[in-house]
Formats: C-alpha cells, sequence, structure tokens
C-alpha cells in the first residue's frame, strides 16, 4: 500500500491536515503519531496498515 492510498479518504487527509496545526502549537511527535493512528481507526474501521515516522518541517532538509 503507497501512502497516497493510505490518505485516500478526504475525511483521513482532512481530519490529519488539521492535525498538523496543532503540532505547530506544541503538540510532540508521539502525540501526533497516537492522533493520527486514531483518526484513522476511526475513518476506516481499521489500524493503520504502515509504520509511522513523524517529521517536523525543521528536519525536512535532513531526509534524503
Amino acid at each position: 500500500m503507497t501512502n497516497d492510498e493510505l490518505l485516500k479518504k478526504d475525511e483521513v487527509w482532512l481530519r490529519i491536515t488539521q492535525l498538523e496545526y496543532k503540532m505547530k502549537d506544541g503538540m510532540s511527535k508521539e502525540e501526533f503519531e497516537k492522533e493520527v493512528r486514531r483518526i484513522y481507526i476511526e475513518e476506516t474501521g481499521e489500524e493503520l496498515p504502515a509504520d509511522m515516522k513523524v517529521y517536523t518541517s525543521n528536519e525536512s532538509n535532513d531526509l534524503e
């Protein structure tokens, strides 16, 4: 399953986008991941079928 397929439901994508703003206001990476998994379960009825690593925008330059 590709990343695009994980977010194919508009509701999941929209809720995670809203959640990103909370992260900017001080939500930890661990809280963000937990909330993403909760949202995914609520919207799809299934566990998120992927490992997740959360990066802040400041860390994006370090990614390859």
